[in-house]
């Protein structure tokens, strides 16, 4: 289960990287968010 979660967050990471390079502050804040409610 830790695998497929891993896999669908690099996924995840791929496809915000390819929308936009910009976002990618966003997309350190929304990691907070998961990591602070999905604790690994």
């Amino acid at each position: 289960m830790f695998a497929g979660w891993l896999g669908y967050e690099v996924i995840i990471g791929l496809i915000m990287v390819f929308l936009s390079e910009a976002d990618y502050r966003r997309w350190d804040l929304l990691m907070q968010i998961i990591l602070y409610t999905f604790p690994l």
